[in-house]
């Protein structure tokens, strides 16, 4: 029997006490967004297939994420 595996990356966070017009996880870290080394990382980890909830900036959420192969 095979098993898969979904992750759910909840990526609606405002980001509100960082005082900036983007949410969290467009924030660059190292370079790079969040959302991306949190990507990164959960495909190292075997899963079958990611989703990502996003909030109020959801177009740049999902160029973001079309941009990672999602």
């Amino acid at each position: 029997m095979s098993r898969s595996a979904l992750a759910i990356v909840l990526a609606a966070g405002d980001g509100t006490r960082m005082k900036s017009d983007k949410t969290k996880m467009l924030h660059a870290v190292a370079g790079r967004a969040i959302a991306a080394h949190v990507v990164e990382t959960v495909g190292r980890s075997g899963v079958d297939e990611t989703v990502l909830v996003v909030g109020r900036d959801g177009e740049r959420s999902r160029q973001l994420a079309q941009k990672l192969g999602g």
